[in-house]
């Protein structure tokens, strides 16, 4: 009883602190202080003229209905504290469904190293760079960004909605499963549609594989396609309204790494520093991808999100924005996530005979985890998390 209360506590204070260096940072962005998007979805907020349209009501109305009892900036980084809080529970129940033994050390260990993860650099001198790489995190990319709240937004419901996919595929199949699926895949459009672009294609690949696997359109099918109309009625609306305009040059092309050039010469080494603990682990543990769909369906995401990057890019004055780097850094995001649990799943159930497989991905994550560290106090004293 006092063990599980210690864990508990231990549990809770993580997220007390986490939370709590989150909002000084989302405080910070909000009124200008730190480089974030934050300001320019304020003012959206607020009825003046952007550039931009956005049309994801989770974080923007969700703000403007708490800038009726208080200042729009502390709004906006009460809502986006709130959902970080909630990131933080989605791991947690997402590692507790694929790691039922681990302790609530265990768990809150896999949780800090999964929100905390960034790409590989140099962390001891911040002046170097190659020359290929303009900056450690432009054009390399992180699991973890700092600058977007709609990222963080949409997180917590992509964790959800990769969850209760994953589940269902592997048999849980309650009408109430199908009704979470299609209110997570809802709520993660509203807060940002690149998770969607990603994944969406990945659930009609494999709901189109169970058509021929159960010979006809079964229960499962229909209740599938019928979940997920609510989010393609909102994700096509999103569409016409981000990709309205004026601009000669605008819309989605088809080109090869022209978005990514923009950022680095050297996209070959970008997609190694962002997935190095994550290939290795993919390599050592070949059987894990055959027979388990949380890490597979993470996998085929990040291959979507890597294509999706490397030959659509947005033309106009938003090509310098790189946004199909957001499905990219959502797709690796996946793959270090069910990484991480499947690994310290691994070390935990073969203590006694430790595989030397587990051991040399162990030691692949921890460069990951001390750069994440890095970046996250580059973060807090008030450096550009993106011009990094």
């Amino acid at each position: 009883m006092k063990k599980t209360l210690r864990e508990n506590l231990f549990f809770i204070l993580f997220c007390v602190v986490y939370v709590s260096l989150m909002a000084f940072i989302f405080i910070r962005q909000a009124y200008g202080a730190y480089i974030s998007d934050t300001p320019i979805y304020i003012d959206y907020i607020n009825g003046l003229p952007t550039p931009y349209s956005f049309p994801y009501p989770v974080f923007f109305k969700g703000t403007k209905i708490l800038s009726f009892f208080m200042n729009t900036n502390i709004a906006s980084a009460v809502v986006l504290s709130l959902l970080s809080l909630l990131t933080v529970y989605a791991c947690y129940i997402t590692i507790g469904r694929n790691f039922s033994s681990a302790d609530q050390y265990i768990k809150t260990i896999i949780v800090f190293m999964i929100i905390t993860v960034s790409m590989v650099f140099w962390p001891l001198d911040p002046g170097y760079q190659p020359e290929w790489f303009y900056f450690r995190y432009l054009g390399v990319f992180s699991p973890n960004p700092f600058h977007n709240a709609t990222y963080h937004a949409i997180k917590p419901f992509a964790i959800l909605l990769f969850l209760k996919f994953t589940e269902i595929e592997d048999g849980k199949r309650e009408i109430t499963d199908y009704i979470l699926l299609s209110v997570f895949a809802l709520l993660g459009v509203l807060a940002k549609p690149s998770f969607a672009f990603v994944f969406f294609p990945v659930m009609a690949v494999v709901v189109f594989a169970d058509i021929f696997r159960e010979k006809g359109f079964t229960k499962h099918i229909w209740f599938m396609a019928i979940a997920m109309i609510p989010s393609a009625i909102a994700l096509i609306y999103q569409y016409l309204s981000v990709f309205e305009t004026s601009d000669s040059e605008g819309g989605i092309h088809l080109g090869m790494a022209v978005a990514w050039h923009v950022w680095t010469r050297g996209i070959k080494m970008a997609f190694l520093k962002a997935n190095f603990f994550p290939l290795i682990f993919l390599l050592l543990h070949c059987k894990d991808f055959i027979k388990n769909r949380f890490l597979r369906f993470s996998w085929y995401s990040h291959i979507v999100g890597t294509l999706s990057f490397l030959f659509l890019y947005e033309g106009g004055f938003r090509l310098n924005d790189a946004n199909f780097s957001w499905g990219y850094m959502h797709g690796l995001f996946f793959v270090f996530m069910t990484s991480i649990v499947l690994l310290f799943k691994s070390l935990y159930e073969n203590k006694k005979h430790t595989k030397w497989q587990d051991i040399l991905s162990l030691v692949c994550l921890v460069p990951h985890v001390i750069c994440g560290v890095v970046y996250f106090y580059y973060v807090l004293l008030g450096n550009n998390p993106v011009l990094f």
